[in-house]
């Protein structure tokens, strides 16, 4: 085997061993170097590629690619990387005990106990203190970081960790989930397909699936829910176990802990929501309805509700002393009550300690009212204009 020297000087394997040999017997080294049968493979180090045919290897460290016979394109640097490897090619483990008991095809490990379980696993990178260290038979995993990142994932598939610490440290056999940033998913362990990116986000999520949360602690108090989006540092604040929610904006809140399918844009201090559209519109395709007749509630059920103005004095600070009208919730619900129509939904009721009010639920009903007012209105007409021809004028 012959090597390119830094000025051109061509050295050869038996060179390097001779000069080894040289200094073992002047007492100035214990390194032992060998080559393949094939001559294209160099191993330095006691018990380093030990007993091996395999082509284009490189083995540096004591028991380095020890047990290797025919895996082809292996490259192993320090103490026992790549120890167990027999016939799996095309792997590089660099540091102590990385990919020590792999036989999987094309891993990459650079570090420390990095990928230092994987068994059968292929197609893994992992780049940082004992990144994917549990990984026995994973394949296609990415870790990169300082430490502890994806090192519990055993046989998940696809998952992406990029951290300083602990960022998807928890994972077990969940599949294709991305983690990025500092404990990004730190307890996820079975869910998959979520993208958790930024400080802490999606920190408690355990095992739940098709999460989206971007941002510092964005989304980071979820423990269940699933297939929920939080976009923004601290969005979805509260949110535990509810599913199919969207969240954006700094500390955007849900209704309620537990609630499902529910919007929610930015946080109390939110004042404008602007739309360079003109309207927000709703699926109204009588093709998709059953039972359609005229709205039975009107003019009464509006006369019934009482507009007020008053000054907001949140209870937890987030609005003072800002004058504002509207509906007040409780007034709003025993009118739904009182007209046995809870199902008009002008009242969010998820959190009895946060009522919401929907005041568009109540344009149908104003639309009545008006229509009522219009045929009283007609009806008086007609009643006038009766009394003027009878009295000749």
């Amino acid at each position: 085997m012959t090597f390119s020297g830094v000025f051109g000087t061509q050295v050869t394997s038996e060179m390097i061993e001779q000069t080894l040999t040289d200094k073992k017997l002047e007492g100035t080294s214990n390194l032992d170097i060998r080559h393949s049968s094939a001559e294209t493979s160099l191993g330095i180090g006691t018990s380093a590629l030990e007993d091996s045919s395999a082509v284009n290897t490189t083995a540096v460290g004591v028991s380095a690619l020890k047990e290797l016979t025919t895996g082809s394109r292996n490259t192993a640097v320090g103490n026992l990387a790549l120890r167990d490897n027999t016939t799996a090619a095309n792997s590089t483990a660099v540091g102590y005990n990385s990919l020590a008991v792999n036989n999987g095809a094309q891993n990459q490990a650079f570090g420390a106990f990095a990928l230092d379980a994987n068994t059968t696993g292929i197609y893994n990178t992992a780049v940082g203190y004992a990144a994917i260290g549990a990984n026995v038979s994973g394949n296609y995993n990415v870790a990169v970081g300082g430490r502890n990142i994806l090192t519990s994932c055993v046989s998940g598939i696809g998952n992406v960790a990029v951290g300083g610490y602990v960022t998807l440290s928890s994972l077990d056999d969940g599949d294709y989930n991305v983690g990025i940033g500092y404990f990004a998913g730190q307890d996820l362990e079975g869910g998959s397909n979520s993208v958790l990116v930024g400080r802490s986000a999606g920190l408690n999520i355990v095992d739940a699936d098709s999460n989206v949360c971007v941002g510092a602690l964005s989304g980071d108090d979820i423990v269940s829910g699933a297939t929920n989006t939080t976009l923004g540092y601290n969005a979805g604040i509260g949110l535990t176990t509810g599913s199919f929610n969207t969240l954006i904006g700094r500390s955007a809140a849900p209704s309620a802990a537990g609630v499902d399918n529910e919007i929610t844009l930015g946080d109390a201090n939110v004042a404008t929501l602007r739309c360079q559209q003109t309207s927000i519109t709703a699926l109204s395709d009588a093709r998709d309805k059953d039972e359609i007749q005229d709205l039975s509630l009107g003019l009464d059920y509006i006369q019934q509700v009482r507009p007020v103005e008053f000054v907001w004095q949140m209870r937890d600070g987030a609005v003072t002393d800002k004058k504002d009208f509207g509906f007040i919730a409780q007034e709003m619900m025993a009118v739904e009550d009182a007209n046995d129509a809870e199902w008009v939904s002008s009242v969010l009721r998820t959190n009895p300690e946060r009522l919401e009010v929907a005041p568009a639920q109540l344009l149908p009903i104003a639309v009545k009212a008006i229509q009522e007012l219009s045929a009283q209105l007609d009806e008086l007409k007609a009643k006038v204009g009766s009394c003027k021809c009878r009295g000749g004028k």
